[in-house]
């Protein structure tokens, strides 16, 4: 172990050993994000870190579990399928109303008339959001009952492990995508990875 990558602590190592015979792929973001978090020259690192702790957070329940869960929500396939639907039924972008309604002198105020084909899109898409919207909680319950599948009826410590493991994860995600603000301005990211690195990951060996 050279000077260079003295961070590899037991734990680490161990952890390491643990993706490389389950998740390679997960294994190779895990090893890659601690470069990058213990080299602080890194060009766009807390970007790039987040990014893999939040694959590594998506993929994980499915590795330990040994299950898959939801599909994730398309947003850019369904929102364009129903600007589609939107414009082929005469609505613009803006709050005027398409000519088929004013030229019949409709006595419109707050109610707006539009054909079920385009109501049917609208109220599919909202239920497909809010089914998905519970599946990371869902996924982190898949991942803990596997690991620890004597504490599977306490509720009390499936819901407290499950909430610090969203909480923590949730840290990265808000910043998987660029801020526009420099590194430098970001600040350090080791406590975050840090948290999420023994609170967590180290369970699933």
């Amino acid at each position: 172990m050279t000077m260079k990558d003295d961070y590899w602590t037991e734990e680490r190592l161990q952890l390491k050993a643990w993706f490389e015979r389950n998740a390679p792929s997960l294994g190779e973001l895990y090893e890659g994000s601690l470069r990058m978090m213990f080299d602080t020259t890194f060009p766009g690192r807390s970007t790039l870190i987040s990014h893999a702790v939040r694959e590594i957070r998506n993929r994980l329940p499915d590795v330990v579990s040994g299950e898959r869960g939801k599909p994730t929500f398309q947003y850019k396939n369904r929102l364009n399928k129903l600007l589609k639907q939107w414009r082929m039924n005469g609505f613009l972008l803006d709050d005027s109303l398409p000519e088929s309604f004013t030229s019949q002198g409709s006595n419109l105020t707050n109610n707006i008339p539009i054909p079920r084909c385009l109501f049917i899109e609208i109220s599919t898409m909202l239920k497909d959001y809010d089914d998905i919207k519970g599946s990371k909680k869902e996924a982190a319950m898949r991942l803990y009952r596997s690991l620890s599948p004597d504490e599977v009826n306490s509720r009390k410590f499936l819901d407290q492990v499950v909430n610090m493991w969203l909480n923590i994860t949730s840290r990265f995600e808000g910043k998987a995508h660029d801020s526009l603000t420099p590194d430098n301005k970001v600040g350090s990211s080791r406590k975050s990875v840090g948290g999420f690195r023994h609170g967590h990951l180290t369970q699933a060996m």
